[in-house]
């Protein structure tokens, strides 16, 4: 273990944006992915998660094992999904299973995997529309029925 504190750094000032802090759009990134293998990033491939200073997120560890395991939600959704700092109560996990298009899902004579199907693609699109409160309760809702 290395233990440090930094005096000075010396970054170019071409790489900064115009507050002065770093534009990570701006270096060529490289991210650890396990093994020898490595990835850059750039471009679309970047995203970034708001977190609220001396807020708590819920974690990815908090979501349901369908959500954390779904083939429709990215990464990015499920950093989404665990950068919410709260967790919907009972009450709010009843409105959302009485939503118009949720109701619909849950009623219908569709299997299970159907149905996962389904409400992991309108916990994407509560993402895409800037909803994560709702995507979340969505998430939490269908654990009942997974």
């Amino acid at each position: 273990m290395i233990v440090c504190a930094v005096d000075r750094m010396h970054v170019k000032e071409h790489l900064l944006d115009d507050q002065g802090e770093l534009d990570t759009t701006k270096i060529d990134l490289v991210g650890r992915m396990g093994g020898n293998w490595y990835c850059r990033a750039f471009g679309d491939s970047l995203f970034e998660v708001s977190k609220p200073a001396g807020v708590s997120a819920i974690g990815i560890d908090a979501l349901p094992a369908h959500v954390r395991q779904s083939e429709i939600l990215s990464a990015s959704d499920l950093g989404i999904l665990g950068s919410e700092t709260k967790i919907p109560t009972e009450k709010e996990l009843e409105k959302i299973a009485v939503l118009p298009d949720i109701d619909s899902i849950i009623n219908s004579k569709k299997s299970l995997a159907e149905k996962k199907i389904l409400l992991h693609q309108q916990i994407k699109t509560k993402i895409a529309l800037g909803h994560p409160e709702v995507a979340i309760g969505i998430a939490l809702w269908a654990r009942r029925i997974f």
